[in-house]
Parts: structure tokens; sequence; C-alpha cells
């Protein structure tokens, strides 16, 4: 498990957290912390030159992961610290290296520095005009396309092969606990914690051989036989069936913020251009008038055509060209073109 975890950190926040060190390209400064101020007041877990590593970054680097804020940081600890500290490690080398001095990093920081104040601005602007009652206006046209659907609610033990799964099914016929049977026997363990039981979904959130057999099943109904997946051999049981039922207001408000956001944005722009004075020239005047046309027109020979053209030129030389028909041994009559070179 922990194997698992350290993988999909260093992957996911090799990414993340390397690149958004370049937001704090100038923590040297601070003395406390790659990874923001309020570090200082939490407990150092590692020194690495002049960099401290807090507790308080490592449950930073956590939740920078939506997947991870649930899990608590004593679990991801010694991966969180891992990560941590190699990139604090690399972030002093570069300070030693005057990495920071190169003209195209200064370019490249200044780059991001821009997108992060424009991003801020702007997002800033955008909730000013953001009210709930305009996201309730978006939340109700969204219902207009929703669709129900047909969903399940079902708990289901799965097993290697097809035997063992039809031994659990007939001690289930004959009396036993369908939840302890897939506590003890499923290889689903997240399922298996909850005795087998799956979330509400619709069949085209599951693989078809699931969906098909768990669908043509009612509400109570138990597998009469097992059935096979990718996965391997499954019971299921049907707890429930319902149509599914439109998210509510406060499930889709962080999605109909971005949606608004991303409507008024253009017109925000626009909007806030307005409070600047902008200037804008045409090209063929910052061209310098006339030498312009001959920078903008679009070349029509090649330079192997115009190399033959000033080749011809410096030679003095002309082409006539004669038309002259012939006949073939088959009495078939063609015209060729013949060239003569006439020099002047």
């Amino acid at each position: 498990m922990k194997k698992f975890l350290y993988v999909i950190l260093c992957v996911v926040l090799a990414g993340v957290g390397f690149y958004a060190g370049r937001e704090y390209a100038g923590y040297a400064e601070w003395g406390v912390s790659p990874f923001g101020k309020k570090a200082k007041d939490s407990p150092v877990v590692a020194q690495v030159g002049r960099t401290e590593v807090t507790l308080a970054d490592l449950v930073e680097l956590k939740n920078s992961i939506p997947q991870l804020r649930t899990i608590p940081v004593e679990v991801l600890y010694d991966q969180l610290l891992a990560i941590a500290v190699n990139k604090a490690a690399v972030m002093e080398l570069a300070q030693k290296a005057d990495v920071a001095d190169n003209p195209e990093i200064k370019k490249e920081i200044k780059d991001v520095k821009d997108q992060i104040l424009a991003r801020a601005y702007l997002d800033a602007e955008v909730a000013k005009t953001m009210t709930r009652e305009k996201l309730f206006e978006l939340y109700q046209e969204s219902l207009q396309s929703f669709v129900p659907e047909d969903e399940v609610l079902a708990r289901h033990i799965l097993v290697e092969t097809e035997d063992e799964a039809k031994d659990i099914l007939r001690q289930i016929q004959k009396g036993a606990d369908f939840e302890e049977m897939a506590r003890e026997k499923s290889l689903d363990e997240t399922s298996a914690e909850q005795g087998g039981l799956l979330d509400y979904f619709v069949k085209d959130m599951v693989v078809p051989e699931f969906g098909e057999a768990v669908f043509s099943m009612k509400k109570g109904d138990l597998s009469d036989k097992p059935f096979k997946t990718q996965y391997g051999w499954h019971i299921v049981k049907v707890e429930d069936r319902r149509m599914k039922a439109p998210p509510s207001f406060e499930e889709m408000e962080p999605e109909l913020e971005a949606l608004y956001h991303d409507r008024v944005l253009p017109e925000i722009i626009e909007a806030e251009k307005e409070k600047i004075k902008i200037e804008i020239k045409d090209l063929r005047t910052v061209m310098g008038g006339n030498q312009s046309e001959d920078v903008l027109v679009e070349e029509t020979e090649t330079e192997q055509e115009a190399s033959e053209n000033s080749d011809d030129a410096e030679g003095g030389e002309t082409v006539e060209e004669t038309d002259e028909l012939q006949v073939d041994e088959d009495g078939e009559v063609s015209e060729t073109v013949s060239e003569t070179v006439v020099s002047e």
C-alpha cells in the first residue's frame, strides 16, 4: 500500500510540486520554507541546507492533490517527507548555482509571475459580479439538459474462480450472511470493508458484463449464478433501484462557479481594457512606410527560379522555342518542342 501511494505521489507531485516551486523562486528571502510563509510556525521535520521543511509543508503538499485530502498525513508522512526533502534539496542547489541569474530563467519567472498576477486580478473581478442568484440561473439552465437514468445500489463479492463463486453462492442461498461473506472472501478490498456495498451507479459506469447482469435484476434479487468480468467472478445482491435524481444546487455549485467564470471572463477583460489607454499601430507603419510593402509581399519565385533567371541575365543568352512535327514507325504524328540558345 505504501509503495503504491509513493509511486502515485512521485508521479503527480513531481510535476505539481516542482512546477509550483516556480511561484516561490525567491523562497530563500524568507529563510523559512519553499512552500509558503505560514509554515514558519509549524514543527520542523527536516533541515535541508538553509531550508526548513515543516509539518505544515507536508499537509499543504498532500492537500494539493484532491484525491489525497481525506487521507491522514501520518499515513503518507514518509512519502511526503521524501518528496519535500528532494524538492528543497534541488532548490538549494539551484540557488547555489545562481540559476536565477540566467536571462532565460528570469524571463520564464517573469512570465509565470505575470500569469499569476493576471489570473488573480481577473478572478477577483469575476468574483465581484458573481451572485447566488446568477449561479442559480445557470443551475436551472443545466437542469433542462438533465436526463434521468436508472441507477442501482448493489453489493457484490469478487473471487478468482467460478468454483469458488458457486460455493459462496450456495452458502448464501442456505442462509449465510452476504455482507459477512463479502468481508471474508471478496477480492475487492474497498467494497469488502462495507460488506460488498457499491455506491449507486448507472449502467454506463461499470463494465458491460457487470451492467448487463445487474440491471436485469430487481430490488432484493440475488444472483442466480455467478458471472464473469475481466476482474474475476461476481455474485451480486441488488439493494435498491431508482431513477437518478438531478444533482442539487449545492452539489453543482463549484461546477457552476467555474462555468460562470468562463462565460463572463471575456466580457470582464473587455470592460477592464476600457480603464486604461491603449494605442495600437498598423504593421506597415511600424515597418516604415514603403519598406514594409517589400517585407509583406509574398514571394512568388522559388530560389531555384530566381537563380536560373539570374544566370540567364549574366550570360547574356536568350532561349528560342520551336515546334517540330515527328512521325514514328507506326505512322503516329507527335509534336515536340526544341530549344535553341541564341547569344546576343
